[in-house]
């Protein structure tokens, strides 16, 4: 019969990505250090969009320590100033000069941060009632150089999404982006 031959020497294997060390992954305190760190950056360059992104971001890792309260106050954020429309302040630039044949505003909540909102005012045990309050509070017109619904009805839309009445909502971001390129396109005539 047949013998088994065995091979003098060992076969080097590659490190690939299954076998290689990871690298640790960072605290969440480092992760919200580092977010809020690129969230005070897209601030100074004018990049409200990337700023509202910031703002999910560190209500994530709240979420994860279980500081619900503060998760809240960030959704809130981040839900008004991506409604605001204005993505850059380059483009505020344009429309507060009634200019929008460059880039029209194109407010948006985007669907995580609804169904983060709602889960947290479940766990916060809050009604709409209280959430509108809490919204009042929290929210200044001061927040964003413009918006284009305005505090109020920005309210409106979030809650409209939040109870699942997402036509309604649609509708009023629609109507009032074209309200609000209308009024300020008459400033330019």
């Amino acid at each position: 019969m047949g013998k088994i031959i065995k091979f003098p020497f060992k076969k080097n294997i590659a490190p690939t990505t299954q076998n290689a060390l990871k690298a640790d992954k960072p605290s969440l305190d480092e992760q919200f250090y580092n977010i809020s760190r690129q969230s005070h950056m897209h601030l100074q360059e004018g990049s409200l969009g990337l700023y509202a992104c910031d703002l999910y971001s560190m209500s994530e890792i709240n979420r994860k320590e279980k500081m619900y309260d503060k998760q809240l106050h960030l959704l809130t954020l981040s839900a008004y100033t991506h409604l605001s429309g204005i993505d850059t302040l380059d483009e505020y630039t344009y429309w507060k000069n009634g200019d929008f044949s460059i880039v029209e505003p194109h407010p948006l909540l985007p669907p995580a941060i609804i169904r983060s909102l709602r889960l947290c005012i479940k766990r916060l045990n809050m009604s709409i009632d209280e959430y509108r309050n809490f919204y009042v509070d929290t929210i200044t017109p001061t927040l964003t150089p413009a918006h284009v619904f305005g505090v109020r009805k920005t309210l409106d839309i979030i809650c409209a999404y939040m109870e699942g009445d997402i036509e309604k909502a649609d509708k009023m971001v629609a109507n009032g982006t074209k309200k609000f390129i209308k009024e300020h396109s008459s400033k330019r005539r």
